[in-house]
C-alpha cells in the first residue's frame, strides 16, 4: 500500500486539524483544505504571507 501525502498552504503549522461538522453546504468555505499538489500549497502559503 502506498502512502498518501497531503499539503495545507499556510504560514502557520498545523499538527492537529480540527475537523468540525459544518453547519452550511458551501464550496469552499471555512475548512481545513488539502491538496496533493505541493507546487499548489506553497503558492498559497506565499501568498498568505505577504
Amino acid at each position: 500500500m502506498s502512502e498518501l501525502i497531503l499539503y495545507h498552504g499556510s504560514n502557520q503549522i498545523v499538527k492537529t486539524p480540527k475537523l468540525l461538522v459544518p453547519n452550511r453546504t458551501l464550496d469552499f468555505g471555512s475548512g481545513f483544505y488539502t491538496t496533493v499538489n505541493k507546487e499548489q500549497s506553497e503558492s498559497f502559503a506565499k501568498k498568505i504571507s505577504i
